[in-house]
């Protein structure tokens, strides 16, 4: 393997990709058998910018000043590197090292001049903080860098992704610029990695992951339900303690009313209930044209594959193989279809057996037999599976049943994928979606549903835990649910329950499918803020501009 092959084909790739972590990890791993390679230092120092680790990225661009014909392409790069980290009088040096001039003041180059004048400019402190000065970092997503591509390995970081993606989405627009991380607890001063004392850490996860960036003001946005508490117990590993840990918070950020009311009895007065912004919608006028939303999904959409339900104990490897090989985009298949289909949306997460699938797809499986023009697309958030896998992996961690056998499940109305989505695929996807359908048996809170309404998707969804502050019996077809007997903050969902849930969405009129839809856009709305996407981030980006002038000492 050569570093020019690596170099022009696997890393570009990645690094376009957004794939900085990947990247980084094949970079070092030629720099080992090559490491004068001064371009290979680069890049290398080029992914770990990405990544937010300055310290090391400016030490990888220093490793690689001793080639001096990339000298005036690294100058740039610190340069750049030192203004990420408010550093402006380094910038400043650099600049004048790269133009080759002792002044930026001295002679008369007056590019150079605009060019120090401008670094100057944000240099004095101002009593408000501004985004210029303020560094947000984020962590507990499992792929650094991307997450809006790269939703991470572990099941509750699928659940948390969209959340992120909000919060990021609401930077972006309101002029922040920020990082992510992978182990902030790995940081020993955060004032000294990223160059500045103003900084906000937002760590995303359950509470039994928390992880403090020490010298920054710490956020823990955590939808929590009773299920994700572990038992509290006294551990000599520092971050086996999570109490302690989650007490060390400024502030914690509760989704909804029911994690609100969870997380208060551990954090006293620091949990507070803000829920998450919305991601900004591009086709809000698309709202209640469910034929043109259809046809707009289909054209932008052909690059992604899904597979048939094919589900056949004892002899699964051949009706595996068989799916697989059907493989199709959505426009084959609902040009397949002789009616126009009323499409429904799941989303299924490997390993959370709390998803009551197989109530879904048996359920699903008799609504057929009435309404032969329903489609049901399940995405299967899963990495790295290959199309053959999905049917026995989805059968095997949620279809098979310790006390039922299970049967031959297969149709070609049920479509599985398990791709990889974006914010923006996943606005694509709604926009040809009627219903958004799901059976948790607890949740703390589903971005991906608020999402998918504020799209002029209508949930099927039952209402308990966390979903009380999302849906009602105005803005979703509720599915009935009865709380367990033995976990009695869980809910038991029959496929019988889910039958007469679709059954009811079915006979829905054209008028009454329109009401529950322009309410649940209307809900969305409601709860996490305006229509005005810019308005709707008016507060929390005046809690970060608060946060960044309290005092940490």
């Amino acid at each position: 393997m050569t570093g020019e092959l690596n170099i022009n084909t696997d890393v570009a790739a990645l690094m376009a990709a957004g794939q900085w972590d990947v990247a980084a990890i094949l970079i070092r791993q030629m720099l080992a058998d090559q490491p004068d390679d001064a371009g290979a230092r680069i890049l290398y120092g080029d992914c770990l910018l990405q990544l937010g680790q300055f310290a090391a990225a400016e030490q990888s661009y220093r490793v690689a000043l001793s080639d001096r014909g990339s000298m005036s392409v690294l100058l740039s790069k610190l340069a750049l590197l030192a203004r990420a980290r408010n550093r402006f009088d380094e910038a400043l040096g650099y600049y004048q090292e790269f133009r080759g001039k002792p002044s930026a003041h001295a002679g008369g180059d007056t590019q150079m001049a605009d060019e120090a004048a401008a670094i100057r400019a944000a240099w004095p402190r101002r009593p408000e903080v501004s985004p210029d000065q303020l560094t947000i970092i984020f962590s507990g997503l499992s792929f650094p860098g991307v997450p809006a591509v790269h939703w991470g390995r572990d099941k509750a970081f699928w659940r948390y992704a969209p959340i992120a993606q909000a919060y990021m989405s609401v930077l972006d627009a309101a002029g922040f610029s920020y990082r992510v991380i992978a182990h902030p607890e790995y940081i020993a001063d955060a004032a000294t990695e990223f160059g500045t004392s103003d900084c906000i850490h937002i760590r995303i996860a359950p509470p039994d992951n928390p992880r403090l960036l020490k010298g920054a003001y710490n956020i823990l946005v955590c939808p929590a339900t009773v299920a994700d508490l572990p038992i509290s117990k006294k551990e000599k590993h520092p971050f086996a303690d999570w109490m302690t840990l989650i007490e060390a918070f400024d502030e914690i950020w509760a989704p909804t009313r029911y994690s609100f009311d969870i997380l208060v009895n551990y954090t006293r007065a620091k949990a507070r209930l803000a829920p998450p912004p919305l991601i900004p919608v591009g086709n809000t006028g698309l709202v209640g044209e469910p034929e043109r939303r259809r046809a707009i999904g289909i054209q932008t959409l052909d690059n992604r594959k899904f597979i048939p339900l094919a589900v056949f104990p004892r002899i699964q490897p051949l009706f595996s193989n068989w799916s697989a090989r059907q493989a199709r985009t959505l426009g084959s298949i609902v040009q397949g279809m002789i009616e126009e289909p009323r499409v429904f949306l799941a989303m299924v997460v490997q390993g959370d057996s709390r998803q009551h699938v197989r109530a879904l797809v048996e359920a699903f499986s008799e609504y057929l037999l009435w309404h032969p023009d329903a489609l049901l697309l399940i995405l299967y958030m899963a990495v790295d599976l290959p199309p053959e896998a999905i049917n026995p992996d989805i059968a095997r961690h949620h279809l098979e049943l310790p006390d039922r056998l299970l049967e031959t499940l297969c149709s070609d109305r049920i479509w599985l994928c398990s791709d990889q989505w974006s914010p923006d695929a996943l606005a694509e996807l709604y926009a040809m979606t009627h219903f958004f359908i799901g059976c948790p048996s607890i949740e703390g809170h589903s971005q991906m549903l608020v999402d998918a309404m504020t799209h002029g998707c209508v949930p099927i969804m039952p209402r308990h835990s966390g979903l009380c502050d999302i849906i009602d019996d105005d803005s979703a077809v509720v599915i009935a649910s009865t709380p367990m007997d033995d976990l009695p903050s869980e809910h038991l969902i029959t496929a019988e329950d889910v039958s007469d849930a679709l059954a009811r969405a079915g006979a829905l009129s054209d008028e009454a499918y329109a009401a529950l839809q322009a309410q649940a856009v209307t809900s969305a709305h409601r709860i996490h803020g305006g229509k005005n996407t810019t308005g709707l981030f008016q507060q929390f980006v005046s809690t970060l501009r608060a946060a960044g002038s309290a005092d940490r000492s």
